[in-house]
C-alpha cells in the first residue's frame, strides 16, 4: 500500500482474504476452532478492517508523496530563484562596473548602511574593506566639498521636494582625486519621517577631463581664427606701415649722424658768438636734447618692426631650424641676454638645472625668446629687490614619457583671476603705460604648442607666480 498507493492495496485485501477463507474451510488458521457462522463474522471483520488499514495507508501515502513532490517543486523553484538573483546581482555588478556606478543604501532610524561592491571601488577601497558608515564616507570627501554633501544629506531627509544631486570630490589612497556624481532618494513614512535613503554614485572624472579638454580645444579654435584674422590683417598692413617706418628709421638714423658732424661746427660757434637759439630752444639745451630725441625717435620705429614681425609670426608656422637643444645652455643664455635687468630689479636671481639630460626638440632661438619673455614678466613683476625670480629646469615624467619642465618662479604681486583669463590673449596687456603690446605670452603660447608642449601659469595674488614650461623631452 505505501509502495503501491490504493490499488495495490485493496489487491493485498483480496489476497489475505482467499488465504484466510481457504485456510479456514481447510480446518486451518486463526478462526479453524470457530463455529461457522463466527468463522465468517471473524473473516469479515478481518478483510474489512485489513482492506481499511490498507486504504488509510495507501491515502496517507499518496497524500506523503504529493506533497513531498509539492515540496520537491518549491524547492527547486527556489534554487532557481536564487540562482536567478546571483546572476541578476551580477549583471547588475558588471553593469555598474561598466558605468562607473556604485549603489548605496542608508536606514536613516538605525543608520547602517549598505554599499555595493563597485560603490567600494569608486570611493577607492576595496570590497569589505572597511565598515560601511556615513562618518566613513564623508572622510573620503575632499574638505571643501564635505559639508555641501553634509547639507544636501540633511536637507534630503527634511524636504520631500528637494532632489538629491551633487557632484563632488573624494580623495583616494594613493592620493589621487576623482570627481563623483551622486544622486539619491529619500522615502518618508505616513507622518511623514524619513526612513530609509538609498542612490548611486558615478565616476565622472574622465568625462570631466574630457569637457575640459573639450573647452581648451575650443579656446584654442577661438584663439586660432583670432590669429587667422590677425595674419590676414597683418598681410595686408605690413608692407603698407614697413615702408614709411623703414623711412622714419632711415632718416632718424642719417639725422643722428649728420648732428655728431655738425656738434663741433655749433659748439665753436657757441664759443665764438654765445648761444643762440634753434627750434625755438636754446641751442645749450638742445645740444642734449636732440640725440636722445634721435634715439627715441630709432628705439620706436624699432619698436614698430618687432610689433609687426611678431603680428606676422604668430599667423605662419615657426621659421626656425628645427634641432636637438640643451635647454641648460639656453637658460644660462637667457641669463645672459638679462643681465643688466636683472641686476636692476632683484638681488635674489637663480639657476638650477637638476639633472644632465635636459635635450628638447626645437629651435634655439625661438626658445631664448620665450623664456625672455617669461623672466622678464617676472622681473617686471617684484615690488622690490628683496623679492626673488628663479629658474628651476628638470627632466620628469608625464604618462610613461620624458618630458623637460622649465619652471619661472617669482615672488612678485601674482596674477588676479580676471588677468588669467585673458592671459594669453593676442594684444591684451596690463603694460600698456610701459609700452607692452600684448604679444609676449601669444606668441611663446604658439612656439611651444607648435613644438608639442605647453605653458601653464599658477599664481597667487600677493604670493607670486609659477609659469611652468613642458616640452617632450628629444630621445
Amino acid at each position: 500500500a505505501i509502495r503501491r498507493g490504493p490499488g495495490a492495496a485493496s489487491a493485498m485485501t483480496l489476497i489475505l482474504s482467499l488465504i484466510l477463507v481457504f485456510g479456514t474451510v481447510a480446518m486451518g488458521g486463526p478462526f479453524a476452532d470457530h463455529v461457522p457462522h463466527e468463522q465468517l463474522t471473524h473473516i469479515y471483520s478481518y478483510s474489512v478492517s485489513i482492506s481499511l488499514i490498507g486504504l488509510l495507508v495507501a491515502s496517507a501515502t499518496e497524500e506523503y508523496n504529493a506533497a513531498a513532490q509539492q515540496l520537491k517543486t518549491v524547492y527547486d523553484e527556489s534554487q532557481q530563484a536564487r540562482t536567478l538573483i546571483a546572476k541578476m546581482a551580477g549583471l547588475i555588478s558588471s553593469a555598474e562596473a561598466l558605468a562607473g556606478m556604485g549603489s548605496w543604501e542608508w536606514d536613516v532610524a538605525s543608520g547602517k548602511e549598505t554599499w555595493s561592491d563597485n560603490f567600494y571601488r569608486i570611493m577607492g577601497w576595496s570590497p569589505g574593506e572597511v565598515e560601511p558608515s556615513y562618518e566613513t564616507f564623508l572622510a573620503r570627501i575632499h574638505p571643501e566639498d564635505r559639508q555641501m554633501i553634509h547639507s544636501a544629506s540633511q536637507r534630503a531627509i527634511e524636504d520631500q521636494n528637494f532632489a538629491y544631486e551633487v557632484e563632488f570630490r573624494v580623495i583616494v589612497a594613493n592620493g589621487q582625486t576623482r570627481i563623483i556624481m551622486g544622486r539619491g532618494r529619500v522615502e518618508f513614512d505616513a507622518q511623514g519621517r524619513a526612513f530609509r535613503m538609498f542612490g548611486m554614485g558615478q565616476d565622472v572624472t574622465y568625462l570631466r577631463e574630457m569637457e575640459a579638454q573639450r573647452l581648451r580645444m575650443e579656446q584654442q579654435a577661438i584663439r586660432t581664427a583670432q590669429l587667422a584674422m590677425v595674419g590676414e590683417l597683418s598681410a595686408g598692413v605690413a608692407h603698407e606701415i614697413n615702408n614709411p617706418n623703414n623711412s622714419i628709421n632711415f632718416s632718424a638714423s642719417l639725422l643722428a649722424g649728420a648732428w655728431r658732424d655738425a656738434g663741433p661746427i655749433l659748439d665753436g660757434h657757441t664759443v665764438e658768438h654765445g648761444d643762440f637759439m634753434l627750434g625755438g630752444i636754446p641751442y645749450s639745451s638742445m645740444r642734449q636734447r636732440i640725440p636722445k630725441l634721435l634715439s627715441l625717435i630709432m628705439e620706436n620705429s624699432g619698436r614698430i618692426k618687432r610689433i609687426i614681425e611678431n603680428i606676422k609670426g604668430m599667423a605662419r608656422p615657426s621659421q626656425g631650424t628645427m634641432a636637438r637643444v640643451e635647454m641648460e645652455a639656453v637658460v644660462k643664455k637667457v641669463g645672459e641676454i638679462l643681465a643688466g635687468r636683472i641686476k636692476k630689479c632683484t638681488d635674489h636671481f637663480e639657476i638650477d638645472c637638476v639633472g644632465s639630460d635636459l635635450w628638447v626638440h626645437g629651435d634655439a632661438g625661438e626658445l631664448e625668446q620665450v623664456l625672455t619673455n617669461l623672466v622678464a614678466n617676472a622681473l617686471e613683476s617684484l615690488p622690490s629687490r628683496d623679492q626673488r625670480v628663479s629658474i628651476l629646469v628638470r627632466r620628469l615624467l608625464r604618462e610613461g614619457q620624458p618630458w623637460v619642465s622649465i619652471q619661472v618662479i617669482d615672488q612678485g604681486t601674482g596674477i588676479d583671476d580676471a588677468v588669467m583669463a585673458q592671459i594669453f590673449q593676442p594684444f591684451f596687456t596690463t603694460k600698456g603705460e610701459q609700452g607692452g603690446t600684448g604679444l609676449g605670452l601669444s606668441i611663446s603660447q604658439t612656439i611651444i604648442t607648435a613644438y608639442g608642449g605647453e605653458i601653464l601659469i599658477d599664481s597667487t595674488v600677493g604670493t607670486g607666480t609659477t609659469v611652468t614650461v613642458l616640452l617632450p623631452a628629444y630621445t
